[in-house]
């Protein structure tokens, strides 16, 4: 995995974050977090993924959902999902005061998709909190 240069504390936050998170979903299949320029911070999946490719399209994937929605007059973006045959992708912001990033869950149709959004601001919420 690519480094982004990124207080190391803050990085082991988004690990511990992601690999409790990882612990209570059931159906999740890869979690990534991202640098807002699209460098992989943490990852953990059970499925075989480059964490930095995936970074990088969460951060490009977030910035199209913030001008379609202010496009659309829909005001600020909050999530990005993604839904395909075998699942889903969702993007939620991580709004640390000195270095936002993204959260990127990819995870099977099984899941409940208001648990894991429930569980992931939960671990957002750790990782922003200073």
């Amino acid at each position: 995995m690519e480094q982004v240069k990124i207080l190391a504390h803050l990085a082991e936050k988004a690990q511990t974050s992601i690999d409790e998170l990882f612990e209570k979903l059931v159906g999740v299949q890869a979690l990534v977090v991202a640098s807002i320029d699209g460098f992989a911070v943490a990852s953990k999946s059970i499925v075989e993924v480059d964490a930095n490719k995936i970074a990088a399209m969460a951060s490009s994937f977030s910035s199209l959902g913030v001008v379609v929605a202010q496009e659309s007059l829909l005001g600020n973006k909050k999530i990005v999902t993604l839904e395909a045959d075998g699942g889903y992708v969702v993007l939620l912001d991580i709004k640390h005061a000195e270095f936002p990033m993204i959260l990127s869950i990819s995870a099977s149709s099984d899941v409940v998709l208001a648990h894991m959004l429930y569980l992931a601001r939960e671990s957002i919420n750790r990782i922003a909190a200073e």
